[in-house]
This record gives C-alpha cells, structure tokens and sequence, in this order.
C-alpha cells in the first residue's frame, strides 16, 4: 500500500492527541526561527519588555511605566506574564528580549490548539485539524507568537471563550445535549468567564467586543437569547468581576483616576475617532491586508469562497459568520487600522474553509482556476527565493559570500519542492497534501529568513549602540544621554536610567558630570556643539553608527561621544 499524505492525514486527524502533537510541533517548527536571535523590536515589543522588566526591578505589580512615564495604554495582565518568566530566568530583573516572548509563544500555540477544539464540534476532526494547521502557518500569527506584545495571548482568551459559545449554540440549535451535559455544565461556563476576565486584565473591552458581537449577532438571527443562559451569566459575572476589580480598583487608586482618562479617553477613543500614532487607514484596508498576512490560509478561502456562499445558513456556518462579519465591519470603521486588529476572527475564517473544503474530494476542479492558483504558486516561489537571497546578501554585505550562495540553493529546493508537492496535490484534488504543501513552504521561509534578519546590522542600531557603550564604559557606569533618538529598544538594549535630552541639554549635562556617554542623532549635532564650545567641552568620538529606525520609519545617523 502507498502511503501517501492522505494515508498520513487519515492516522494523525483521527485521534486528538496525535492531532495536538502534530499540531504542537508544525506551531513550534513555524514560530521557533528568529524566536531568540531577532533583538528587540520598536516600539510596541520593546516597549511592553522594558516596563516589564521595570516592573520586576520595583516590586511593583499595580502600576505601570516605561521609565519615569507612566504607562496607561493597556490593563497590567501582559506585563504580569512576562515579569513572571523574568523573575524565574532572568536575574535582577534583567532578561534577554527572548524570555519576555514566552506568553507570546504559549499563547500562539494555544492559539491553534483551541481552533482545532473549537471546529471538532463544528465542522468534524479532520476539518478541524486542516484549521488548526492553517493557524499555525498563517503569517500573521508567526509574527505575534515572536513579539512580546499583548495580541497572541489575547487571542488565546478569546478562542477559549468563543469555543465555550460555539457549544452552547450548538447545544441549542441542533439539541446536542452532550456539549454541556456532565461536568461541562459548570467547567465551561466558567472557563468561559475566566477568559473575559483574563482578557480584559490583558487587553481592556476588546475581547468583550468580539466575543460580544458573536454572542448579540446569534441572538438576532435567532430571536432568542435563551440559550445565553447556559452560560450561567450572574455567577459568571460575579466571578469575572471578582478576577478583574481588584486591580482596576488599586490602579483608579494609584493614579487618581488618571489611568482610565489615558486608557479610555487617549487610547481607545483616539483610534476610534483618528488615526492613533500615524496608523490611519480607509475602509477595506483590512481586506487587502487579509490576503497577504493570513496566508497560506488566504489561498484556501479563496478557493472556498463558492461554496461557503451556498451553505451559509447552516448552523455551523452561521455561528462562525457571526464571530467575523460584526467585527471586521467595526474595524474597518476605526480609522487606526494595524494589521494585527482582526487576528481573533482569523481562527473562524480557517475553520470555515477547513469546513466547506475538508467535507469533499475537492480544490479547483476548473483548468482556469489551477492555472491561477499555479501562477500565483509561482510568483510566490520567485519572491521567496529573491528576498531571501537579498536578506542573505544584506546580512553578510557580499553577494558572492558561501553563506549568500548557500541562502539560495536552498531556498531554490524547498520552493521548488513546494511547488511540485502543491501541484501534484491540487491535480488528484489531495486537499491535505495541498495544506501541507503549503505549510510546508511557510516553515522554510522562516528558517531561512528570520536567523538572516537577526544579523543584518542595519536593521538593529540598539544591539551596536549597546556594544559600543559596553566597550567603553566597561565596570564603570557613566551617565548615559540620547540627544534625538529616544526609541524604546535603546532603553531595552542600554539602561532603564539613561537621559533622553535634546543637543543642547546633552552637552549641559556631559559638562556637569564626572564621565559621560552620549548618542546623538545628526539632526541634534548642531545645537549640540554650539553649546559644547559655550562651555569648552572636550569629547572624544567613540562610534558612528547609519541604520534604520524601524520604530520610526526613517533613517539614522548617530554619533557616540564621551568625556575623556
């Protein structure tokens, strides 16, 4: 017998715990490369590390901030998350930017074990592995499971309460009483209320807006919210309230206020009402974003958009339509638009096309919609093996270095391999070979691409400034300025205590010190050395640094500086 990918397909998807395990570690093959090596990124991810690492220098649990600014953006959840993986790795509170990404990491993986739990009830288990596996591959989750930012364990909230939703309205609309029969009837309900509370000590109201709009949607387009009540909503609120309060409480305390007047009034009805820190967008902006950041799941609803159109009104169906359209139409409204906004109804669209295409022996049955799939196939192969090449090439600032020619041989196989897999896949209508063909295409652009990245220079100037200023300054500690380049990663990279001043000021304060380091953005150098003269400063140039500033979208020119 021939055991192909469907034989392969057949033994792993009928079992959950060989399911889980294999979607464990297609989740880890995707989200390890780069997971320690990328330094940290600007802003949000360095942001979220060094108040975490504040935090955990301070001993203080209830507020938070990023230096001596208070921080008043998002409830404490994550940065508790993250100071607790400090505390137990790192020492004295100091970390590498790695440890901070574990919740991200956990989370991500969660992530696409609860979209498998939640489609078996929906759409069956070999759909539902089919989703979770298009999950894991998907670009958009890769990129949150290595930022040690708030979004990946959010969603992992909101799967846990959604999954919980989809049993009660299946309970209801197909009288499957098995869902919540037993202990379910209280271990899901309060797995339920868990997750908003854990959610909203994460990330504020938004998991009750898209968990909220599922549940208002399914009362509507059934008329009733009766079957909510399975829920058991007044215990359940009591004890969300009871997990959540405490700590709003104790911040309203600390801050007088001045915490729910950022949160609410700067941060949440800023993005609402404009485009928040320059990421204003126009409507539909999610959409075309959609097709780039989900694939190669992207791809496969496409393929199913026909048939998901025809069955539409089936319960299943439904429930997974009320989870995505409320909210995208809500985001599409906000005018700050991040790609990462529509994450948590990502899991639904996977599951829905899992669920219209795993449930018959087809893809594309019409030639013109293979050739299209194999051009789009094919132009997808040529830019990987091209940008991998050109990151190769940045890292190692040769073309014709044997790293540079290694990078695209093999990059040339795995997409060559890609292809001959996908296409083969795509002509016997192998529905299973095609996910993980496709997969399989994801996992080596990561590990050809993210350990690249790490070592281009260019890209990271916290990493060089900080290895500089270690050279120079040795056991001593000078007093560190930054004149003009006041990132997030360079305070990660450097010292909480270092002074982001202006040109002017930053001579000042190397005149009054006893030693001093001092980075200066070439836009701050002039005011810089008129007072230096003013005040008969004598510097010594220790570093020259040119590289991007991915936080702000430009390029630098720094100059490093120290008193003799």
């Amino acid at each position: 017998m021939k055991r192909g990918s469907l034989y392969w397909y057949s033994i792993v998807s009928t079992s959950g715990s060989r399911a889980s395990l294999f979607l464990i570690v297609v989740s880890l093959l995707c989200f390890l490369p780069g997971f320690v090596s990328l330094p940290a990124v600007d802003r949000d991810e360095a942001r979220y590390a060094q108040a975490s690492r504040q935090m955990v220098a301070s001993g203080d649990w209830i507020d938070i901030r990023l230096q001596e600014v208070p921080r008043h953006k998002q409830p404490a959840g994550i940065y508790w998350a993250q100071s607790l993986f400090v505390s137990l790795l790192g020492e004295n509170g100091d970390a590498p930017i790695w440890v901070h990404r574990l919740p991200s990491l956990i989370a991500a993986i969660a992530s696409v074990l609860l979209t498998y739990w939640i489609a078996i009830p929906l759409v069956g288990a070999g759909p539902a592995f089919l989703a979770g596996m298009a999950m894991a591959g998907s670009l958009i989750l890769g990129v949150e499971a290595r930022l040690a930012k708030t979004d990946a364990t959010l969603l992992a909230t909101i799967l846990t309460a959604q999954g919980v939703l989809a049993r009660v309205y299946l309970s209801h609309k197909l009288n499957r009483p098995e869902f919540l029969s037993g202990r379910r009837s209280y271990l899901l309900p309060l797995a339920f209320w868990t997750a908003l509370a854990v959610g909203a000590l994460v990330k504020g109201p938004l998991i009750l807006l898209f968990v909220g709009f599922t549940a208002v949607s399914l009362a509507i387009s059934e008329r009733s919210v009766g079957f909510l009540s399975k829920l058991r909503p007044l215990p359940g609120t009591l004890w969300f309230l009871a997990i959540v309060l405490p700590w709003y409480i104790a911040i309203g305390i600390r801050t007088d206020g001045l915490f729910y007047e950022k949160a609410i009034g700067f941060n949440i009805v800023g993005k609402i009402s404009q485009g928040h820190e320059g990421h204003g967008a126009p409507p539909f902006t999610h959409i075309a974003w959609f097709w780039g950041i989900f694939w190669p799941g992207s791809i496969l609803f496409a393929l199913s958009l026909g048939e998901l159109w025809k069955r539409r009104r089936e319960p299943w169906l439904k429930f997974l339509i009320c989870w995505t359209v409320p909210s995208w139409i809500a985001f599409e409204l906000i005018t700050t638009k991040l790609p990462h906004y529509l994450l948590p109804v990502f899991p639904a669209i996977a599951i829905a096309t899992a669920g219209v295409l795993g449930s018959r022996p087809w893809i594309v049955r019409s030639l013109p919609g293979i050739r299209l799939v194999k051009t789009a196939q094919v132009l997808l192969s040529i830019s990987s093996v091209l940008s991998i090449t050109a990151i190769a090439w940045k890292a190692q600032g040769e073309i014709f270095n044997v790293a540079v020619v290694a990078a695209a041989i093999l990059s040339l196989l795995a997409f060559s391999l890609v292809f001959r897999w996908s296409g083969r896949a795509l002509a016997s209508q192998n529905l299973p070979g095609f996910y993980c063909a496709l997969v399989f295409g994801v996992i080596s652009f990561y590990w050809l691409t993210y350990p690249l990245i790490a070592r281009v220079p260019f890209l990271w100037p916290g990493p060089q400034i900080a290895k500089i200023i270690a050279a120079e300054s040795g056991e001593e500690r000078p007093l560190l300025i930054s004149a003009g380049y006041e990132e997030p990663s360079l305070v990660f990279n450097t010292r909480t205590d270092i002074v982001l001043a202006s040109g002017g000021e930053t001579a000042r304060l190397m005149a009054e010190s006893k030693g001093a380091i001092a980075i200066l953005e070439k836009s701050q150098l002039p005011d810089f050395l008129i007072r230096k003269k003013e005040l008969n400063l004598v510097v010594k140039e220790i570093g020259e640094i040119s590289a991007a500033n991915i936080g702000g979208g430009d390029l630098l020119e720094l100059k490093i500086v120290k008193t003799p």
